[in-house]
């Protein structure tokens, strides 16, 4: 909403007055003098119509731009969030893997441990050589469980 501007009539005589002043006065401007300030009112008019258009133009291009910025702004988002999650799924993926070593040791010691029995065992001395395997085996396991959490910056409070 655009106000109207409140004009000052200039009559010939180079003084500002406003037209009820001016009729109290005597002066009564001539149909000429009415028409020239008719015509200057016009052309003002039109001036601030070209120039509302040319701030309406300007303001429709800015919106445009802001819609533009918001866009790329939400697809960035979007591009982010999914990124994101693909490097969750990758690091999860790889951090299964790599516990599917320590599944595999662990099944190895289960695997030899039940090929041993002992009541098959004869000498203690491969009673105690059968348990320390057992045990290095183990202790490996657990060494390449330590190292898989320390690759994926998991604390690790056993050791």
């Amino acid at each position: 909403h655009i106000s109207k501007p409140n004009f000052i009539l200039r009559n010939f005589s180079g003084k500002n007055e406003e037209p009820k002043q001016q009729a109290e006065n005597g002066e009564e401007d001539s149909e000429e003098e009415i028409t020239l300030k008719v015509k200057d009112i016009r052309s003002l008019l039109k001036g601030q119509d070209d120039e509302i258009e040319v701030l309406r133009t300007k303001l429709a291009r800015v919106q445009e731009q802001l819609k533009e910025k918001v866009a790329e702004h939400d697809h960035a988002i979007k591009r982010y969030a999914d990124e994101k999650d693909k490097a969750k799924e990758y690091a999860i993926t790889k951090l299964a893997k790599d516990l599917l070593e320590v599944r595999d040791s662990l099944q190895l010691a289960v695997e030899h441990s039940g090929k041993v029995k002992i009541d098959e065992v004869q000498d203690l001395e491969q009673a105690k050589q059968e348990f320390d395997n057992l045990f290095n085996g183990v202790k490996m396991t657990r060494t390449v469980f330590s190292n898989t959490l320390k690759r994926f910056k998991i604390k690790d409070d056993s050791e």
